[in-house]
C-alpha cells in the first residue's frame, strides 16, 4: 500500500493549471503512458541539455550568431499592414550603445503590445542576427521584466519534446510539479549519502530541472547521480520483493550425492575452471534447498555455461528425476549435444539426438518408403484394409486411401522426365 505522503506525486498532470485535454494527450505520448501521466512521471522527464543565457552584453558588443540577453528600452512598434498578414511585426528597442529590432511573425493582435509596452525596460533573450546591418532577434525566447529575471539563473533546461508540445509549456508544468513535491524522508543510508556526496532527493530534482550551473545536468555530477542511484535502488528492491514472493511456496530438493556429476567431470576431455566449478556448486546448493531456485547464469560465449547446465541436469538425475537441457535454436543445440554426448552415454545419462528420429518416426518413415515402393495397378491403397496390412507400422496406414492410379502414373512420369 502506497504511503499517503506520496499521494501528491501520483496526482494527474491535468490537476496543474494550464494543462488541459490537449496537453494531456501530448504528454501521454511523450512520457509513454496509456493514461493520464502523473506528476512523478513529469518530474522524472529529465532535460537533455541546457541553454546558457547569462551573457548580457550591450547591443554594440553583442556577437552575431550567439545567445545573448539584452537590457533594452522599447522605443516603438511597427505592426504589419492590414492586408499583408505575412509581413513581420517589428519592435524597435535600444540601449545607450545602439538599436536592435525584435521581429515577430504571425503575432496575435495585442500580444506584442502587452509583452513589450512602449517606454518600458525589458530583458530580451535570443540569438542575435544581422539584417541589413542592423542587429535583430527573431522571436525572442524570453521577454522579462526586472522582477522576473531576478528569479532566473540564466540557464534554461531543454527537454525532449513531441510535435505540438511547446518547450515553454513543458517548463511551466514541471515548475508547478516541483512546487508540489512533498518533504520526503531519506531512504538511502547516511554512509552512502556521505561517500557519494548525494544531495536530498528534492534538491536533486530541483537542480536538474532548474540548473544553477551548466554542469548540474551532467551524469557524473551528484544531482543526476542521485536520481540514477534512486532508480537503480528502486528497481533492485522491486526485484527483491518479486523474488521473495516467488520463493514463498515450498520447493522440492532435487540434488543427489554428486556421483553422476563426478563421473561426467572425469569423462570430459578438459578440466573445469574454478568459475565453472563455483557456478555448478552454487546451483547444486540451491537445488538442495527446500525453496524454489531463482538463479541466472551469465557468461561470455565459450565460457562454459553449457557444461554447468549439464552438471545441473545430472544433479537432478541423481535423485531419479528427469531434466531437459534446451537451447533456443538448432545451431546452438547441435554443438552442445555433440560435445557432451559421449560423457552422457558413458555415465548412464540418456539423451536424444535432435538429428536422429525416434522409434515412431523411423517406423513411419520405413512404412512410407515401403508403400511408395509397391507398384501395384490397384486404385486403392493396399493398406485400406487394416487386417491385410503386413507393412511395418500399420497403425500409420489404417483407414488411409491411396491416390488414384492416374495420379500416381502422372507423378512417376514427371519424375522420370526430370531424371532423363
Amino acid at each position: 500500500m502506497r504511503p499517503s505522503l506520496l499521494n501528491p506525486l501520483f496526482a494527474p498532470v491535468t490537476s496543474l493549471p494550464g494543462v488541459g485535454p490537449k496537453q494531456d494527450k501530448l504528454l501521454q505520448y511523450l512520457l509513454s503512458r496509456n493514461e493520464t501521466p502523473r506528476l512523478v512521471d513529469l518530474l522524472l522527464h529529465l532535460p537533455s541539455q541546457v541553454i546558457d543565457r547569462r551573457a548580457r552584453p550591450k547591443i554594440r558588443d553583442a556577437v552575431q550568431g550567439t545567445m545573448v540577453t539584452l537590457e533594452v528600452t522599447v522605443d516603438r512598434h511597427r505592426p504589419p499592414p492590414p492586408r499583408n498578414a505575412r509581413a513581420p511585426y517589428l519592435v524597435y528597442a535600444s540601449d545607450e550603445t545602439g538599436d536592435v529590432v525584435l521581429t515577430f511573425f504571425r503575432a496575435k493582435p495585442g500580444y506584442v503590445e502587452k509583452l513589450l509596452p512602449v517606454g518600458e525596460k525589458r530583458y530580451v533573450s535570443g540569438t542575435l542576427q544581422m539584417y541589413d546591418g542592423i542587429p535583430q532577434i527573431v522571436h525572442p525566447d524570453r521577454v522579462l521584466d526586472e522582477e522576473a529575471i531576478s528569479k532566473l539563473s540564466g540557464i534554461d533546461p531543454v527537454y525532449p519534446l513531441t510535435e505540438g508540445l511547446a518547450l515553454g509549456s513543458l517548463r511551466r508544468a514541471i515548475a508547478q510539479a516541483l512546487q508540489k513535491l512533498p518533504a520526503l524522508p531519506e531512504w538511502i543510508s547516511p554512509e552512502v549519502m556521505r561517500r557519494c556526496h548525494f544531495p536530498p532527493i528534492a534538491e536533486a530534482l530541483t537542480r536538474v530541472h532548474q540548473p544553477v550551473e551548466l554542469t548540474d545536468i551532467l551524469p557524473d555530477r551528484p544531482f543526476w547521480s542521485r536520481l540514477a542511484f534512486d532508480e537503480l535502488l528502486a528497481g533492485q528492491l522491486a526485484l527483491a520483493l518479486i523474488r521473495a514472493q516467488l520463493r514463498r511456496p515450498a520447493g522440492v530438493r532435487n540434488a543427489g550425492d554428486g556421483h553422476l556429476r563426478n563421473k561426467i567431470i572425469d569423462a570430459l576431455p578438459y578440466a573445469l575452471t574454478l568459475s565453472q566449478r563455483d557456478a555448478a556448486a552454487a546451483i547444486a546448493s540451491d537445488l538442495q534447498q527446500p525453496v524454489r531456485m531463482l538463479r541466472l547464469l551469465q557468461g561470455d560465449v565459450g565460457s562454459g555455461k553449457t557444461v554447468v547446465a549439464l552438471l545441473a541436469a545430472a544433479a537432478v538425475a541423481e535423485v531419479g528425476k528427469q531434466a531437459a537441457l534446451m537451447a533456443p535454436t538448432e545451431i546452438l543445440a547441435a554443438p552442445a549435444h555433440q560435445d557432451h554426448r559421449a560423457a552422457r552415454r558413458a555415465r548412464g545419462l540418456a539423451g536424444r539426438d535432435p538429428h536422429r528420429p525416434g522409434k515412431r518416426e523411423r517406423a513411419a518413415r520405413d512404412h512410407r518408403s515401403a508403400c511408395r515402393g509397391r507398384d501395384r495397378p490397384a486404385r486403392r491403397h493396399p493398406c485400406a484394409d487394416p487386417g491385410r496390412c503386413d507393412l511395418p507400422g500399420p497403425r500409420a496406414c489404417r483407414g488411409r486411401r491411396a491416390a488414384p492410379l492416374w495420379r500416381a502414373r502422372t507423378a512417376r512420369a514427371d519424375l522420370e522426365g526430370r531424371s532423363g
